[in-house]
């Protein structure tokens, strides 16, 4: 039989109440029994003008208390979405904390958000209450819709589509309301949607904010809120559900896409499934009987046995009629099916973070995750004496009351997510621990190599300077409370998958003490420190310039090699065999030799040549994506294979026949440089005859001569009287000159058989001055007018 398609949670962003921002951050939370509840905020909405403790009261509630965000309901930097402050002051609240959690999901899966754009990426948003719509359109603030920005401010479909619009996804795009399912249906979207191959990644989620008192009114009239805001799932005091504020984003794959792309997989979601109550009960009154047939219907979809599934994490909104209703669903599809001395564990996190109604659902399959890499599961909060109507023995279910409760050892973990909408419209999914096998295809990423540095380097930047800091504050906090870290990881992914922005800092440290410590010095000093601004122009990246003779030293290859990464040391011991194959001996072993003279051009080239293809390699691990390389005389022949124009082997033939067929002018002459116009040069070259060629031109301020050491000597003389600056070049080959016309036809031929191809990067030639086009921009030919025209 076929197995059900599956799907990999690569990433999650989220936002939650007590600054609860990352999933590590959410696990501590949740086994420290956490209670995110406290008084409605300030700049939420005034307590004592809309609360009254009588239900029935006109215009007024009961809630005071619930679970909010700690950010500042105007906190958001629209230059990091490319919005106008003006756009973004009119703006949803739920729109502005989706971008965020969005671009956070994006990062944490290596994902450069620019990159995205224009590709097949879909998006599945759960919506309930828009609290900002009813903001804006209340008499009290109709002066606020004053622009065309207030149309896409605050309906339910922009909270999708803004989405997709910022960061040019072209998938699906749909804005769901099933009330508190809403981000189960939309997730069970989304993955219907990669089923069917309507796109190829899908981010997730919903969200839900808490701006005013108008949602707090009939839900008091309904008593559906709990009278202290606590959820307090499965105890006797349930009396209603406390309201709880949060963001939620999963970032959803095919599971085999995810693992060819060794993609950084938290969990698997191996089913889903979505149905109605049907009517057979009040509107808003739990239906368990289609409770139950539903997580029959997904586990079936999963191909598993109902006691397969290890734990579930209950919908448990803390009412005294619903919770019993959902436990016994759960019992009857699945705990009975369990023996006795192995009850299903059971749980609900909005005892922890209130009910976050839209965001509900994605927040329990974020708790499932933790728990499912940790195998076990944390203590309910908020439960002292379980409501009598719950028959945990009797219904072969545990509740983690005061200790927590570890899994199974088995290999993979199984764990249900319930998610219930109040008009009748449930969700349920179910989620696997990655198998052994998956755990190693994931797993066996080739290690990020970064060159062995002395210092590590974090690189952040942001639009604005407040920014700045703000992000070296994370990472403070961060390497404060990790310590065991590993520094280059976080360097590399910092500076490979996130957007660089106009203010920028480098942070520098040998180790984990040192790095951290400069980043609070920057954080405590931050009024002390100016930041200028930097322009970024995105298609520009560096130009690399390889050198040529002069540039090398005694112990070069020796002290660089010693360094490498294996990949990088694999190349450069490629770089030696195809050396070998055609000198009959070692470069690698030559330049071990103490005695050796490093000067001689048989051995200073590909020396050169070596430690700057090493250097070349090294950058690429670092992610160094020049715009375009040149290279200075020999330099060039580097340049080339890092062109790509040049494959290794070739590389290795021409700089051994190049540095062969110079070293047999070795003795006729020198080279000479001169801080003046060429043109004035070449007037005194003409003026007295002399048998020198011009080399180089350097600058429009200076060049470079060669020929025969009278001839340049006189030169040294004349320029240095007159105060021009002059350096002889330790060399004793008249490189450039007219003397390589000796070697002409050798040349020629002996590199006939070279094969060039077209550069996959820019190269701009020394001797045209040009780009080079296409494989017959550097043959044999070529290589001979180097050192004659450069």
């Amino acid at each position: 039989m076929k197995a059900q398609q599956e799907f990999a949670i690569i990433s999650t962003g989220l936002r939650f109440p007590k600054n609860i921002c990352s999933l590590q951050e959410f696990w501590k939370f949740l086994c420290e029994q956490g209670d995110a509840t406290q008084e409605v905020p300030a700049d939420r909405w005034d307590i004592k003008r809309f609360f009254d403790a009588d239900y029935d009261t006109p215009g007024k509630s009961y809630m005071r208390r619930g679970a909010f965000l700690e950010q500042a309901l105007g906190y958001f930097e629209p230059r990091v979405f490319s919005i106008s402050p003006r756009e973004a002051a009119l703006m949803d609240p739920q729109q502005r904390l989706l971008l965020e959690v969005c671009w956070e999901a994006f990062e944490r899966a290596r994902i450069v958000p620019s990159n995205l754009r224009g590709k097949n990426v879909g998006v599945f948003i759960g919506s309930f209450s828009l609290d900002w719509l009813v903001s804006c359109g209340s008499p009290f603030n109709r002066s606020a819709i004053k622009d065309h920005f207030s149309t896409t401010a605050a309906s339910a479909t922009m909270l999708s589509a803004r989405l997709a619009h910022v960061f040019g996804l072209r998938g699906p795009c749909l804005t769901l309301d099933t009330a508190c399912s809403s981000s189960m249906v939309a997730i069970h979207n989304a993955c219907l949607s990669l089923a069917a191959h309507d796109c190829d990644m899908a981010v997730a989620g919903g969200v839900n904010y808490m701006v005013n008192p108008q949602a707090a009114m009939p839900m008091s009239k309904g008593h559906f809120l709990a009278k202290d805001g606590r959820s307090k799932s499965f105890d006797e005091k349930a009396d209603g559900y406390g309201r709880g504020e949060g963001a939620g984003i999963l970032l959803i794959k095919r599971l085999e896409d995810a693992l060819e792309a060794k993609d950084p997989i938290l969990a698997v979601i191996s089913a889903s499934g979505v149905n109605h109550d049907g009517g057979e009960t009040s509107l808003t009154l739990p239906n368990g009987k289609a409770q139950k047939e539903l997580i029959e219907s997904v586990i079936a979809k999963a191909k598993i046995a109902p006691d397969q599934i290890d734990y579930v994490e209950a919908h448990g909104t803390g009412t005294p009629v619903g919770d019993p209703i959902e436990t016994f669903a759960i019992s009857q599809a699945i705990a009975s099916k369990r023996s006795a001395d192995q009850p299903l564990v059971i749980g609900a996190v909005k005892a922890n973070i209130g009910h976050l109604e839209a965001s509900a659902g994605v927040a329990g399959i974020m708790k499932v995750i933790t728990c499912l890499q940790n195998r076990r599961v944390p203590s309910q909060a908020n439960l002292k004496n379980i409501n009598p109507n719950i028959k945990e023995k009797e219904w072969n279910l545990k509740i983690p009351m005061e200790k927590e409760i570890s899994l199974s050892n088995k290999e993979v973990l199984y764990a249900g997510v319930n998610s219930f909408g109040y008009g009748g419209t449930n969700s349920i999914a179910i989620i696997r621990s990655l198998s052994d096998e998956e755990r190693n295809a994931v797993c066996d990423v080739e290690k990020c190599e970064l060159p062995i540095l002395k210092k590590h380097l974090l690189f952040l930047s942001s639009p604005s300077d407040g920014g700045l800091h703000l992000s070296a504050e994370v990472y403070a906090k961060y390497l404060s409370e990790n310590d065991s870290v590993e520094l280059s990881d976080i360097c590399y992914s910092v500076a490979q998958t996130r957007t660089v922005f106009q203010y920028r800092h480098i942070f520098m440290g040998e180790t984990h003490q040192e790095l951290l410590e400069n980043i609070c010095k920057f954080v405590k000093n931050k009024e002390n420190i100016k930041l200028e601004k930097s322009s970024i122009l995105q298609k520009n990246g560096p130009v690399l310039v390889f050198s040529g003779m002069g540039s090398q030293w005694d112990g070069m290859v020796s002290s660089i090699c010693s360094e490498l990464r294996p990949s990088v040391k694999k190349i450069i011991n490629q770089f030696d065999d195809f050396f070998k194959q055609k000198s009959g001996w070692s470069l690698l072993a030559k330049l071990t030799d103490e005695n050796i003279n490093i000067h001689k051009t048989e051995i200073a080239q590909p020396a050169i040549c070596l430690v700057q293809i090493a250097i070349w390699e090294s950058l690429k691990l670092c992610g160094v994506q020049p715009s375009a390389v040149v290279g200075h005389s020999v330099g060039e022949v580097a340049a080339a294979y890092c062109a790509g124009a040049l494959s290794l082997q070739d590389t290795a033939e021409i700089i051994y026949i190049r540095s062969q067929l110079q070293g047999r002018l070795s003795g006729q002459g020198m080279m000479l440089a001169v801080g003046c116009n060429r043109n004035d040069v070449e007037k005194f070259i003409k003026q007295e005859k002399l048998h020198v060629s011009l080399a180089a031109i350097n600058s429009s301020s200076s060049c470079t001569v060669s020929g025969n050491k009278n001839d340049i000597e006189k030169i040294e003389v004349f320029y240095k009287n007159k105060g021009v600056f002059v350096r002889f070049l330790k060399v004793d080959v008249p490189y450039h000159s007219y003397a390589m016309e000796q070697i002409r036809e050798d040349m020629l031929s002996d590199l006939s058989d070279i094969k060039p191809c077209s550069p996959i990067l820019p190269i701009y030639s020394t001797v045209t001055g040009d780009a080079w086009e296409n494989e017959m921009s550097h043959d044999a030919s070529y290589w001979y007018l180097g050192p004659v025209r450069a």
